[in-house]
């Protein structure tokens, strides 16, 4: 059996009090993180988004943030930035470890509801005032650490986590991952944010299988095992995610949407589209998906226009 690459541990060191904060953070597109150190690992990452837009691709849901969204990247979902609106999303970073309240608060134990307990957070929390005012108030603690702000901040955030786990929650259709998936899923990471960030271009299955350092055939039975899809059909519904982000909120015209979302011409995305979608682009743009604002720009930044001379995208990415 073939072994998989030896790959570095995730960069988040452990702490004696598992909270840490990034206030102030610009979002932008993190083309070094090419291996997924920091878009793949057991913390829980929380984003509040104060000011301007910013496009998130978190597991398989696409979100577009305005001011005073909170986002959740449960364990082991791949995340990543994949573009900023005309202002960029500004966000408080709070990285909390599974084992935070291990000390002092018995009933709240994270690492047993979301890894044992087949329970995830919603990616996406939208305009919830005390779950903002909880994370602002925590921010606010952690800056000025003034005696007892420990016990203070383990306090809010069992709040948070509480009303977290009172409505927004996901079970249905959930699977918590095993020790063989997670492991797959870290070896294809790089294949994930290649195909997340560079959806418009040419990708061929030998050279995701290149990124992630293991063969084609074993790149092929890994990627399926991770994620319950072909590398092909994953980069179609990215490229029909952002297609839908582009018929939701901007004014383009079809043909130009398919060639920025890496399809062909506008006749091969409109059938692509309608397979998957049960409906045409064009009953797409009129349909408003929910969550969508039409005032943010979305468009990605610094990506590569699809090569119309490139080969078919059904031939490119193929097991």
């Amino acid at each position: 059996m073939e072994q998989s690459p030896k790959r570095r541990e995730i960069v988040f060191r452990k702490m004696d009090f598992e909270i840490s904060l990034e206030a102030g953070k610009t979002a932008g597109i993190n083309l070094e993180d090419s291996q997924g150190e920091r878009t793949f690992h057991e913390e829980l990452e929380i984003k509040y988004f104060y000011e301007g837009s910013a496009t998130l691709m978190i597991g398989e849901e696409l979100i577009v943030t305005r001011p005073g969204d909170i986002t959740i990247a449960n364990p082991y979902e791949v995340h990543a930035t994949l573009g900023v609106g005309e202002v960029p999303g500004k966000y408080n970073l709070y990285m909390v470890g599974l084992d935070f309240f291990a000390r002092g608060c018995a009933d709240m134990d994270l690492r047993q509801t979301l890894i044992a307990g087949g329970v995830r957070f919603r990616n996406l929390v939208r305009q919830n005032p005390r779950l903002q005012a909880i994370l602002r108030a925590v921010a606010e603690e952690i800056g000025e650490a003034k005696p007892f702000h420990r016990q203070l901040i383990q306090g809010m955030m069992a709040e948070f986590f509480a009303l977290l786990l009172r409505s927004e929650t996901q079970t249905e259709g959930w699977e918590s991952p095993d020790d063989s998936r997670i492991q797959y899923t870290r070896v294809i990471v790089p294949a994930l944010l290649r195909m997340q960030r560079g959806y418009a271009n040419a990708i061929t299955v030998e050279e995701l299988a290149e990124l992630c350092g293991v063969s084609r055939f074993y790149f092929c039975r890994i990627f399926k095992e991770a994620t319950g899809m072909t590398a092909m059909s994953y980069l179609t519904q990215c490229r029909l995610k952002m297609a839908d982000v582009l018929l939701q909120t901007t004014d383009k015209k079809i043909g130009e949407i398919a060639w920025e979302c890496g399809f062909e011409d506008e006749s091969y995305f409109g059938r692509i589209y309608k397979k998957h979608r049960g409906q045409s682009p064009r009953e797409g743009r009129r349909a408003r998906l929910s969550g969508f604002s039409s005032t943010q720009s979305i468009a990605p930044a610094g990506l590569d226009r699809y090569n119309k001379d490139n080969e078919k995208e059904g031939s490119v990415i193929s097991k």
